[in-house]
């Protein structure tokens, strides 16, 4: 809601507008304010984004009226124009007059609007710059679409070196949205890769606006690291009849899994002399005695007469 305007304003001024705005649950975060008169805008586009839901603003928001310095623009009533989050509103403004100390660079000013009203804006916002040699990550792209129109936008993004890409098809996370006219939009890719070498590789994020020949990219760099990590699955023997005994195969199976573990601690080790190496494996030769000898009282057990 617009709260509070000056009522009377000459061309080239810069309005302060009161607003009141409220956010529910929507995923829209983009306001615009300006003014128009018959359709066409006589102001610069104020905008601001709000990005948390159930959220407020009370404040003043400024525009920056058209100079008007070749008087193609008639003095009267316009509109100031509040609108966003699916919503508007509207108050009447009167514009008589020109601010004269503008228009002497009035020509400079108003071909800056132009050229920047037709401008297309692309960043990447976030992405990690290091990543695991197997992950799944997402990166934010942000999109402006300063034109008056519309935009249809494809956009994806892998991750590659050389000609090969390491993050499967190149498009498999391709995404189509429309951007509204003078508006933003932050777009989520996610990316998945698996098996890679420590190294360099880049992140490339494509874009193609309204189907046009050339795309537009985005091109960073991210490293890879922590591709040798060992395994720390133990192996596991499933029963069956003709491997023996339920009970020896559970004691195989518990003194397997202590020496994985074993393995995985002595890989972490940098150096570790001969007497201490000894030491700590007495109590595994313990268990291995103690195996072996159930294993014996079981058999010979099974194997007397009734």
């Amino acid at each position: 809601e617009i709260t509070e305007v000056d009522e009377k304003v000459k061309f080239g001024e810069v309005v302060d507008v009161k607003v009141d705005i409220y956010k529910g649950n929507t995923n829209r975060y983009s306001i615009k304010l300006y003014v128009e008169g018959n359709g066409k805008k006589v102001s610069e586009i104020t905008k601001i984004h709000m990005y948390d839901k159930y959220s407020s603003y009370n404040g003043q928001l400024p525009i920056q009226l058209n100079p008007n310095c070749n008087l193609k623009l008639e003095n009267g009533k316009y509109d100031i124009v509040l609108e966003g989050l699916g919503e508007e509103d509207e108050k009447e403004i009167k514009i008589e007059g020109i601010k004269t100390s503008l228009c002497g660079k009035s020509s400079t000013t108003t071909s800056s609007a132009s050229s920047s009203s037709k401008k297309f804006d692309y960043s990447l916002t976030d992405y990690p710059k290091k990543i695991s040699s197997s992950q799944e990550f997402d990166i934010k792209v942000e999109i402006q679409n300063n034109d008056d129109q519309d935009s249809e936008v494809d956009i994806w993004s892998y991750v590659y070196r050389g000609s090969k890409s390491y993050s499967g098809d190149r498009q498999q996370n391709k995404k189509y949205i429309t951007i509204d006219a003078d508006s933003s939009e932050i777009i989520t890719l996610t990316n998945k890769v698996s098996g890679l070498e420590d190294g360099d590789y880049k992140l490339k994020v494509v874009i193609n606006k309204d189907n046009q020949k050339t795309n537009k990219e985005i091109i960073e760099e991210i490293s890879v690291s922590g591709s040798s990590s060992y395994s720390t699955k133990c192996p596991s023997v499933e029963y069956s009849p003709n491997f023996g005994n339920p009970i020896i195969l559970a004691e195989y199976n518990i003194f397997n899994q202590l020496l994985c573990t074993d393995n995985i601690h002595y890989k972490q080790v940098i150096y570790e002399s001969k007497n201490e190496r000894i030491k700590k494996l007495i109590p595994y030769f313990i268990i291995i005695l103690t195996t072996l000898l159930s294993i014996i009282l079981i058999i010979t057990k099974q194997s007397k007469p009734f």
